[in-house]
């Protein structure tokens, strides 16, 4: 089940990279993540954050929309870049674990 989990990651964070997104930035741990810096996307009351549209828990990566100011899983995120190819200017793939962490914790 982790190494599908992993490969779907993978693979959607492929597809946006296609789409033209490029801009990215990684979170920290969630262990670490005391610090609170001005440019996080936003939390819900339990602190994690949730897909604008199916409100699932986005806790390896998540795409942010400044414009829109939205949070979204990537799936949804490939819909809306797909139907709304301006938007890629106000997006960034936000993630918590970089290809190689991700193949790590496979290993674990």
């Amino acid at each position: 089940m982790v190494v599908r989990i992993r490969q779907q990651e993978l693979s959607y964070r492929q597809e946006l990279l296609t789409l033209g997104l490029k801009m990215s930035e990684r979170l920290p741990l969630p262990e670490a993540s005391g610090k609170r810096r001005k440019s996080r996307p936003a939390r819900d009351e339990e602190g994690d954050y949730e897909c604008e549209i199916c409100r699932a828990n986005l806790f390896v990566s998540l795409v942010t929309n400044s414009h829109e100011e939205g949070v979204y899983c990537l799936p949804h995120a490939i819909q809306l870049l797909t139907n709304k190819r301006h938007h890629l200017k106000f997006c960034k793939l936000m993630y918590t674990y970089d290809e190689v962490s991700i193949s790590t914790l496979v290993l674990l």
